[in-house]
């Protein structure tokens, strides 16, 4: 087998590896983020189109942050609580309870919020120029700052839990670390809803 082969079948292999040890809700939520691209992909093709009257939007949008904004916060501070008791039972337990909160409430919140925002900035009365009005162009950078950050905080927590009972303190340093991303990673919603709302003119 040529050289170049075997390093495109090693890598896939690796990859292979790499899933098959990825949490189902993990995967769930990769399935989630590829739904959001696409669906950006559709509605750009479309040119962002008005089916639904603006109050809908508006309503989905809402709800969106809401479950985008709630689910982190709250997430954080079941994590910080079940860490204070020392037991391992409950710590594990909040670890997969706080994955399979992000399947059901950040996923979906982030779709809402990113899909409906995108489908009423052409239309909005206060963004003149659509998607490309500054204070939407501010919402939309900080919120793929804030979909890096949340990449990384999965990261942290498929690691969290396969080293717990393996390596208790790689499992601590890891949890301490996911503190230090996700408390960065409410901040910039926060910062978010601010934007949006006031809509300052920068």
């Amino acid at each position: 087998m040529p050289e170049s082969m075997k390093n495109i079948h090693d890598t896939l292999n690796t990859s292979k590896k790499r899933m098959k040890n990825l949490q189902l809700s993990t995967k769930i939520l990769m399935g989630e983020v590829v739904f959001l691209v696409v669906m950006v992909g559709i509605l750009s093709a479309l040119h962002y189109p008005k089916l639904l009257p603006m109050n809908v939007y508006l309503f989905l949008h809402i709800l969106g942050a809401v479950m985008f904004i709630g689910n982190i916060v709250v997430t954080g501070v079941w994590m910080f609580f079940a860490e204070r008791t020392k037991d391992k039972k409950i710590i594990m337990f909040a670890v997969r309870m706080v994955n399979w909160a992000d399947v059901f409430f950040t996923g979906p919140g982030v779709t809402l919020l990113f899909l409906n925002g995108l489908l009423m900035a052409p239309y909005c009365d206060d963004c003149r120029q659509g998607l490309l009005t500054r204070w939407v162009l501010v919402g939309i950078s900080l919120f793929a700052v804030s979909g890096i950050l949340w990449a990384t905080l999965l990261v942290y927590q498929n690691t969290l839990l396969r080293s717990l009972t393996a390596n208790p303190r790689k499992f601590y340093k890891t949890l301490h670390r996911w503190y230090l991303v996700g408390i960065i990673n409410t901040i910039i919603p926060l910062i978010i809803l601010v934007v949006m709302t006031v809509k300052p003119a920068f």
